[in-house]
């Protein structure tokens, strides 16, 4: 399907602009923002977390590992359009929202924007101190649970 949006460069570049521009001079590398995709759309997954933005789905987690290279061009296309800044340093690339990024994601009025940026807001609280490992570690302690609750209809 040529014209599809789900699941898209643009919708996935669009949901980790959301995450870029929530916290000002917020910069990520692109395995955080892999696992920030996952719980901003789900963060009913996370304990005591929001209610999820999107439908669970069964076997979910797997979108950890299959989204990497749709948010890679997800982010080299919000790059292209000059909403996000492509930032090389000793660590690595780090990705961080241009302040046209920040006014394009704060001038969305609509419900759904609304609920990314709130959920965005949640998602920095609740991990933004989290170190690399740690989040990888909890994410590699969790996943086998996310979307598990589907598992019984499946034969």
């Amino acid at each position: 399907m040529k014209n599809k949006i789900f699941n898209s460069p643009i919708e996935i570049g669009l949901r980790t602009l959301y995450v870029l521009s929530t916290l000002k001079d917020f910069q990520s590398d692109l395995q955080r923002l892999v696992y920030y995709d996952y719980f901003l759309i789900h963060s009913g997954d996370v304990e005591n977390g929001p209610k999820s933005l999107h439908p669970s789905t069964p076997f979910r987690s797997g979108e950890i590992a299959v989204k990497r290279e749709l948010i890679k061009k997800g982010l080299q296309l919000m790059h292209l359009k000059g909403l996000v800044e492509v930032n090389f340093t000793p660590k690595g690339l780090f990705y961080s929202a241009t302040k046209r990024g920040e006014e394009l994601v704060f001038e969305s009025n609509d419900i759904y924007s609304s609920k990314l940026r709130k959920t965005a807001l949640w998602l920095h609280k609740k991990f933004e101190l989290m170190s690399d490992k740690k989040l990888r570690d909890f994410v590699s302690s969790n996943i086998q649970s996310w979307g598990t609750e589907f598992s019984s209809y499946v034969k």
